[in-house]
């Protein structure tokens, strides 16, 4: 409503400047907020003073580390150390589960390694005794990049103490990161602090989408490969979810169930193989992650590159891994037909053919002689396969008969 004893224009220049107060006074709290936040950050980042105990602090007060030491006085003992000294340069002091012994794991950049962006480093424990500390190097190593500035949660990344296996006695781990331009890749030692057994693990990511492969042995304890499938989509930065039948675990499994290297296994020697596979009832991979993919009635077949064979069963909307490679020799499929009975499917860099009984589930390899042109893809003549000009013989006991009357190719790289 308008004041008549006022004149228009005072009431609108009035207003106006109300607006503009309120505008700068919004400005002026948003800009607070944020050298507020700017400045934790920083902190926490170790891009300001010490700043480091922010992130240590948390993690013990979280519960994720029991200790009763704070991250100044861990690493102020580390340094303390003759055989570490300076050399130390994180530190996570742990007690384990009903233990009063106290420990810390200490990150060491190695002498010969000068302070920079990436730092070669192995893990020291130190174990309180009778008032004193008592280092005990272990046999774990790492390598971390793109330290700038200080910035160690790069390296809180690659080492840490977690109780794997529920055992309440903390294992230790050490992560060794490569980074390419088209490959990113890890090898994570663990140290069973109960058997004083060390476990390995590989695992790279061509930055395709699809989850990173991760190799490791059956021998290792069911729990911790399924910690180090975790550690390895924490590190490729992809979501972790809850559902034990993701991409991850899907394919731990499918090495337990199979063996580790039976693909490999199968290129060398060209013996047949039954492959175990276990359906799960949501997917172990997005439908959309897949390079190529062939609909053959009710059954999906899909393709990754430098990844896994997976059938997807619309019907019963089951999932399958069918084939999973576990080595650096796996460069994945180049090209892939669906027969009637099997599924032919081309290596990329192998002059190898996997074969796939679907009704039987066994897998063999058939090698031939190389094509003159490595690009060239698998495809059909009549009854007969070739790649580019070269004839691919089919061992007799796999039946031709109409296989490929309505056979369907895909191109998966």
């Amino acid at each position: 409503m308008t004041d008549a004893s006022q004149p228009q224009g005072v009431e609108e220049g009035t207003s106006i400047l109300g607006e503009l107060r309120k505008q700068w006074r919004g400005a002026l709290v948003a800009f607070a907020l944020v050298t507020v936040f700017g400045t934790v950050y920083a902190a926490a980042q170790g891009l300001i003073g010490s700043g480091l105990p922010y992130v240590k602090e948390a993690r013990c007060s979280l519960g994720l580390v029991t200790c009763n030491l704070s991250y100044q006085q861990a690493l102020g003992i580390a340094r303390g150390i003759p055989s570490i000294g300076p050399d130390a340069i994180d530190a996570v002091p742990f007690r384990d589960r009903d233990s009063d012994e106290q420990f810390i794991a200490v990150v060491v950049r190695d002498k010969h390694n000068p302070p920079g962006v990436t730092a070669w480093f192995s893990v020291h424990l130190l174990h309180e005794a009778g008032g004193e500390y008592i280092d005990a190097p272990t046999r774990l190593h790492g390598f971390a990049q793109f330290l700038f500035g200080g910035h160690l949660l790069r390296i809180r990344k690659s080492y840490g103490a977690t109780d794997m296996d529920g055992d309440g006695k903390l294992e230790l781990y050490a992560v060794h990161e490569s980074i390419g331009n088209a490959l990113q890749s890890w090898k994570i030692t663990v140290l069973d602090r109960r058997s004083s057994t060390y476990y390995h693990a590989s695992a790279e990511d061509n930055l395709n989408l699809l989850r990173p492969n991760v190799n490791v042995s059956p021998s290792v304890p069911l729990p911790i490969q399924t910690w180090m499938v975790r550690k390895v989509d924490e590190l490729a930065g992809v979501p972790f979810s809850s559902n034990s039948t993701s991409l991850g675990a899907a394919l731990t499994q499918w090495v337990g169930d199979n063996g580790y290297g039976l693909i490999d296994r199968l290129q060398k020697t060209g013996e047949r193989a039954t492959v175990h596979l276990r359906s799960y009832p949501q997917a172990p991979v997005d439908l959309r992650w897949s390079h190529a993919s062939i609909r053959q009635g009710s059954m999906d077949w899909l393709f990754f590159f430098k990844g896994p064979v997976v059938v997807y069963d619309r019907r019963h909307k089951a999932y399958s891994v069918v084939v999973q490679s576990q080595s650096g020799s796996w460069y994945g499929l180049r090209s892939a037909i669906a027969g009637k009975r099997y599924i032919w499917m081309q290596e990329q860099t192998l002059p190898v053919i996997l074969v796939y009984s679907r009704s039987r589930h066994t897998v063999e390899a058939i090698r031939y002689g190389p094509s003159a042109n490595p690009m060239e893809l698998l495809h059909v003549r009549g009854e007969s396969l070739f790649v580019g000009r070269t004839h691919i013989a089919i061992p007799r006991e796999i039946s031709l008969d109409g296989e490929f009357q309505h056979a369907q190719r895909a191109r998966v790289f």
